[in-house]
């Protein structure tokens, strides 16, 4: 027996709100929300968020569309509500099964994956504008010029108009033009120029109250500069709109009137050729003119064929091929390329698929269905289209809202780029939230590159020099700074976030934005010739070692290497130059410690994310303007010995904790590591010495605790071709002096073959040793 849903009680019906008749999101996820009410302000569409499942189920029948967040869509399958048609399931992650399986309980028809799916989620939420019927949309084509179709279609404006909203659309650019047809070029409003860079959807109400009209009808013609004179008989030199901003026009246009009249004027096929048209006979009056009435051709020239109104002739209409005229003599054909006039000029007009291909067969649904948007955006730049010509939008809508005060979030840009009166595209409205949001919140400009994959580095050497290293080295990119004070200012503000001080009293920062982005700045005339960013974007991912080595950057031998130096418990420092990659070896190393190890990571600012189930973390801290609150990585390090640490790992030995760490290493703590700046493997016990001299350790003494506490050495660098890749194991071993140096075991060549050095010998018997057996 089929058991019976339990649906929300009366009670909570009657205590729940009465449903929306807008579209309904249902989740708990304040950033699932924003990305979607971002997408649903830009598209012109109110939406409902709601998180409880009782408000939910009252508005489920009602509401035209239902989006579940993937957080709340296993609870609300639980209470088994009816099936309905427009149920999405919506995510900002990978889905996992349990989501699916919610997803199917719901009768959802799809569920959609952010920010991949966010053109297919705009598309549908901006079907949801209301729309009280489905539009009647008419074409009128003339056959020849001054065959009546301007009159014709202001015609039938006039009179759809008269029980609905209506609007007439000028395609003739070489026509007189339906605004003076109707006695309506003198009103205010928008014309075809001020459409011309339209990305992306339009509103259909907004595109209604910018166009110029009277009472119900509404007219969208050329402006003068872009309209042929003389009654249509000069030629536009205007061209006609893309076909992709022609179609956002007229879905917009049928969404806010219910009859859309397309003056179409004379047509041309997709390769600049007449359509096939009756011809005006000789001698006839038009091309409405009757050709059965006995009419001949031009005195003193004989007729090639039967006169058409001879005995036997046929009547207009009843010819083969075109319905409604004459029969085309096969000797006579309109040249390639013919013009709109026929005199066989060629033509610089190309009519749209849409008006030039097959009379199209009109859905009568109020809504229509989502259309792909790469087929009207992305063929046009999509994006990076709106984002080329937002500049003056940018600074109107600044303006603007500086003036309100307030966030800045997609509705409030979206109010008030179509307060201007001009209609915008979704596309826009988002390309100018989105630099306003860079302004605001991000690195501005330098946002794209930080945002690129592969991207370790990007460094700013002035307004018209911004460098970016992808793992092949610096290359210069083509963004740009307006002066030097944008780059100050930029400097200033990412300093403000970090909560540090950043001016003329203090010129220079060093610190780690929200995102874990390393952030440091020099202020002119300290640098020179102006200010100096660099930007250290961490890596984004775990990457494994089995990642290093599929990207080259370990090879084979090395990783069989390193994966034994880590099971052996051996301490060892990953040593390179900047930007060789110690961070990410590091990371893929300590993915390789046993689950059942705790980890204690000590850094100076976070970068270390190893995929690991058992990680705490220690950061440093600055001190604040006052110079109060400082807390150093040796302070951090001495913390960390007392969280009982498995493996206690220092991000970067760059200062008085290197003593720590030595000591910590040297007192039962196998396994730690870290990083530390060298040129070469050779070199770290003299960068170790140093350091623990101005610590106030002797060089004795220091030499003694590196050869208790280090056991290997991984030397990382940076080929020609900017590739990282592990250089050179190493190990320490103490001389007859007393002191350490470092002898390269093995080294690997630039096609990671792995050759023998004077250390392996020592290094074999490492790695053959027992866990906890001294060296």
């Amino acid at each position: 027996m089929r058991r019976r849903r339990p649906g929300p009680t009366a009670a909570e019906l009657r205590a729940a709100p009465p449903p929306p008749t807008r579209p309904v999101l249902v989740t708990r996820a304040a950033a699932l929300a924003a990305r979607v009410e971002r997408l649903a302000a830009a598209s012109g569409t109110s939406l409902h968020v709601t998180a409880g499942a009782t408000e939910a189920l009252a508005a489920w029948r009602r509401a035209p569309l239902v989006l579940v967040g993937q957080d709340v869509a296993v609870e609300l399958a639980e209470r088994r509500p009816a099936r309905r048609a427009e149920v999405h399931v919506v995510a900002s992650a990978e889905v996992g099964q349990e989501a699916l399986r919610a997803a199917l309980g719901l009768g959802a028809e799809g569920v959609v994956v952010l920010p991949d799916g966010e053109a297919w989620l705009g598309e549908l939420l901006a079907a949801q504008e209301a729309v009280p019927h489905a539009a009647r949309t008419v074409a009128v084509a003339g056959a020849t010029g001054g065959a009546g179709a301007t009159t014709l279609a202001c015609l039938l404006g006039l009179l759809a108009a008269e029980d609905a909203p209506a609007l007439v659309v000028d395609l003739d650019p070489a026509g007189a033009g339906v605004d003076r047809v109707l006695g309506l070029e003198t009103v205010a409003g928008i014309r075809w120029s001020a459409l011309d860079d339209v990305v992306g959807r339009l509103s259909g109400p907004a595109l209604r109250d910018a166009l110029p009209g009277r009472g119900g009808l509404r007219v969208l013609a050329w402006d003068d500069a872009g309209r042929g004179t003389g009654g249509g008989r000069g030629r536009a030199d205007r061209p006609l709109p893309h076909p992709a901003v022609l179609a956002e026009v007229l879905a917009a246009a049928a969404k806010a009137h219910a009859t859309v009249v397309v003056d179409v004027g004379r047509r041309e096929d997709a390769g600049g050729r007449r359509r096939a048209r009756p011809q005006r006979p000789r001698g006839g009056r038009g091309a409405g003119h009757r050709t059965g009435t006995g009419g001949r051709g031009p005195p003193g020239r004989r007729p090639r064929r039967p006169r058409p109104g001879g005995r036997g002739a046929p009547r207009a209409g009843r010819g083969r091929g075109r319905r409604g005229g004459c029969r085309r003599s096969p000797r006579r054909r309109a040249p390639a390329r013919a013009s709109p006039r026929g005199r066989g000029r060629p033509s610089r007009h190309r009519w749209p698929p849409a008006i030039a291909g097959p009379r199209p067969r009109w859905s009568r649904r109020a809504r229509p269905a989502p259309r792909a948007r790469a087929a009207v955006v992305g063929g046009r730049g999509g994006m990076s289209a709106a984002v080329g010509a937002v500049g003056p939008l940018v600074d109107l809508v600044r303006e603007r809202l500086a003036g309100e005060g307030g966030d800045v979030t997609p509705a409030r840009v979206a109010a008030a780029l179509r307060a201007q009166g001009r209609p915008v595209g979704d596309a826009t409205v988002l390309a100018v939230h989105e630099e306003l949001r860079r302004e605001v919140l991000g690195a501005g400009p330098l946002d794209p590159l930080l945002l690129r994959p592969g991207v370790s580095d990007v460094l700013v050497n002035g307004p018209a020099e911004v460098y970016v290293d992808v793992g092949r080295g610096l290359e210069l990119t083509d963004v740009r700074f307006p002066d030097e004070a944008a780059v100050r200012r930029l400097a200033q503000r990412l300093a403000a976030q970090a909560g540090r001080r950043l001016d003329d009293a203090v010129p220079h920062v060093d610190a780690r934005l929200a995102d874990g982005t390393r952030f440091h700045a020099v202020l002119a005339p300290v640098a020179r010739p102006g200010t100096l960013v660099s930007l250290r974007v961490p890596p984004r991912g775990r990457f494994g070692l089995e990642d290093l080595e599929a990207r080259g950057a370990v090879s084979g031998p090395g990783a069989r290497l390193l994966r034994r130096v880590v099971a052996r418990r051996l301490a060892f420092l990953v040593s390179g130059g900047t930007g060789t990659g110690k961070t990410t070896l590091l990371g893929a190393l300590l993915g390789l410690v046993p689950h059942d190890e705790r980890i204690v990571l000590v850094e100076d600012a976070s970068e270390l994310r190893p995929d690991h189930p058992h990680v705490v973390a220690l950061e440093a801290r600055p001190p604040n303007v006052e110079g109060a609150g400082e807390v150093t990585v040796r302070t951090l390090v001495r913390q960390a010995l007392r969280m009982r640490p498995d493996r206690l790992v220092v991000g970067e030995v760059r200062g008085a904790e290197v003593v720590d760490l030595l000591a910590a290493l040297n007192t039962g703590h196998e396994g730690g590591c870290g990083t530390i700046h060298a040129n070469g493997a050779g070199d770290v016990v003299a960068r170790i010495e140093a350091l623990a001299q101005a610590a106030g350790l002797s060089r004795a003494a220091a030499h003694a605790q590196v050869a208790a506490a280090l056991d290997v050495v991984l030397h990382v660098a940076r080929g020609r071709d900017g590739r990282r890749r592990l250089a050179q194991v190493a190990v320490p071993v103490r001389r007859d002096d007393g002191l350490v140096e470092t002898r390269v075991a093995v080294a690997f060549d630039a096609a990671g073959r792995l050759v023998e050095h004077a250390g392996v010998d020592r290094l074999a018997r490492l790695l053959d040793r027992d866990a906890g057996e001294p060296s």
